[in-house]
């Protein structure tokens, strides 16, 4: 895929709710493969992900998601793609000695809780 078509795809995906009709309207490319395996494991960590919404892709393999119907900036998570697996982080607002402030985590709900920017 190339940048333009990369690009022109998350303005189909940002912003719209995980439910199942909305994930049958994404087109197929390997961030809908990412968002549906994203899917099963809200499910499987007790999230219901009809109301979240993918709110961002800042870069590919970066996912963030929130609760669709809280105040933006409240209950989000972000899944990040490192290499072999879809795994959730979360971002400090201080920097560690190597300057990075994503650092990945066990569970969605920690990737929330932890989370400060």
């Amino acid at each position: 895929m190339t940048r333009e078509e990369y690009l022109q795809h998350i303005h189909k995906f940002e912003g719209k709710l995980l439910d199942k009709e909305s994930f049958a309207k994404f087109p197929e490319s390997k961030e809908k493969e990412d968002i549906g395996k994203i899917v099963v494991m809200m499910k499987e960590q007790g999230f219901n992900p009809d109301v979240y919404r993918l709110d961002e892709i800042p870069i590919k393999g970066v996912y963030y998601v929130e609760l669709a119907v809280s105040e933006r900036g409240i209950d989000y998570f972000s899944i990040q793609d490192d290499g072999d697996a879809l795994v959730p982080h979360y971002t400090t607002i201080k920097h560690d000695e190597n300057g990075y402030n994503c650092f990945p985590c066990a569970t969605i709900q920690e990737s929330i809780d932890k989370m400060e920017c």
